[in-house]
């Protein structure tokens, strides 16, 4: 994941806090993931995909990087519907999936799937 993602990807901080929940809440945003991480929540903070509202079509999920079972959600879904911990997403070949940050979307992501750390809640604009 780029920074330019990484940075964009963090939506809503949901941590309360004090400098050392920041510091603690920024080093999981530089360390990976680690696979398989089903239901694993990072100081209490679980990953999220969001399927934006103006998104066309519906997006793959994964609760489990090891494996990459899945689950789709709906455009103006969230994983939390269906999972309690989201640890990616997949961008099937020809679709366009770009993050959506503050009404703003990055740059075009990949075909494949894209792994999310516990502590971010990304939003996804995906068209096919």
């Amino acid at each position: 994941m780029s920074m330019f993602n990484a940075m964009t990807s963090v939506g809503v901080r949901r941590s309360a806090g004090a400098v050392a929940g920041t510091m603690a809440f920024m080093a999981t945003l530089v360390a990976a993931p680690s696979a398989a991480q089903a239901a694993v929540c990072t100081a209490g903070l679980c990953g999220e995909v969001r399927n934006s509202s103006i998104s066309t079509d519906s997006l793959k999920v994964t609760s489990d990087w090891g494996s990459k079972a899945s689950f789709w959600i709906s455009p103006g879904g969230t994983s939390k519907t269906v999972m309690k911990d989201a640890d990616g997403y997949y961008v099937d070949p020809g679709c366009e999936a770009r993050v959506y940050f503050n009404r703003v979307s990055g740059p075009r992501l990949a075909s494949g799937w894209h792994k999310i750390n516990s502590a971010t809640a990304t939003s996804i604009l995906y068209r096919c």
